[in-house]
């Protein structure tokens, strides 16, 4: 048996009016693959669909024209080439960022130490809980360090405007800047 996630997102770009919603699926108790993805890409102003997705995450996904037959590769896994991560040190980070959040039921899993996994996610959920609850209670909203929130559950990354995106290296730079720039703790 495998564990599988199924959800959707939507992805927008509001400068070139295309927008691309993706259905990750998870596989029939008798039929289809693990790990499928599907999707469209649309000219949001007039919903007319461009491209159609399909395929797996986790081995090659293929994209067509909508008129067209043919499908071309689009990304395959086998190939593609893995980024090293670029994360500060645990005790660098913010009690609230994930890795460091999170680091001892990943350390519990990794032991096969369930209960203890358990345990501390379910220390943490209680902790955002009671954030939560006190946070409405003062009547303070909710601040992303990184998005602003523009409609309903829409959000924008804060540098959309700020970071130079046609230089790669500049942007780069400025994004691990943003990203790592420390907040005093907590």
């Amino acid at each position: 048996m495998v564990l599988e996630l199924g959800d959707s997102c939507v992805v927008r770009c509001r400068t070139s009016d295309l927008i691309c919603e993706l259905d990750f699926k998870t596989k029939g108790f008798f039929s289809g693959q693990n790990n499928s993805v599907s999707g469209k890409v649309k000219r949001e102003s007039t919903g007319e669909v461009l491209y159609e997705i399909s395929g797996q995450w986790s081995n090659e996904i293929f994209i067509k024209m909508a008129k067209g037959s043919s499908k071309n590769m689009f990304f395959d896994v086998k190939t593609a080439v893995i980024h090293p991560m670029i994360v500060q040190d645990i005790p660098d980070q913010q009690e609230i960022e994930s890795r460091r959040l999170w680091s001892k039921v990943s350390t519990a899993i990794a032991k096969d130490d369930m209960d203890t996994a358990t345990d501390e996610k379910t220390r943490i959920e209680d902790k955002q809980r009671e954030d939560t609850k006190r946070r409405e209670t003062s009547g303070k909203e909710f601040e992303s360090k990184f998005f602003n929130l523009v409609y309903g559950d829409q959000y924008e990354f804060k540098g959309i405007s700020t970071i130079d995106f046609k230089n790669k290296e500049k942007a780069k730079s400025e994004l691990q800047k943003m990203a790592f720039t420390l907040i005093p703790k907590q």
